[in-house]
């Protein structure tokens, strides 16, 4: 129940600092990462939930949430590898 709590806490502070901040600070550096094609004036209310979720849970679980990043690493560069010998193959036959 303290976890609950603790992470409901934390949900709350993150959720109103990212809205809070929005148009000042996030969606700036937002707009610097995205590409063209993904940026948007009104994903303020999908990304910052989204992102309430993701900071909330690091304070609660960092260790789950750390291995959960390195397995997708590591599924990411597998099929990066695959995808790239087997493109390597049709292009050789």
């Amino acid at each position: 129940m303290t976890i609950a709590i603790i992470w409901l806490v934390a949900f709350v502070f993150f959720l109103y600092m990212l809205l809070k901040n929005w148009d000042a600070s996030v969606s700036a550096k937002l707009d610097a990462m995205l590409p063209t094609i993904m940026r948007s004036h009104d994903d303020r209310y999908v990304l910052a939930p989204a992102s309430a979720v993701l900071l909330a849970t690091a304070i609660v679980a960092p260790v789950e949430v750390l291995m959960v990043a390195i397995i997708i690493g590591v599924i990411t560069l597998v099929a990066t590898k695959v995808v790239g010998c087997i493109m390597n193959k049709a292009n050789l036959g």
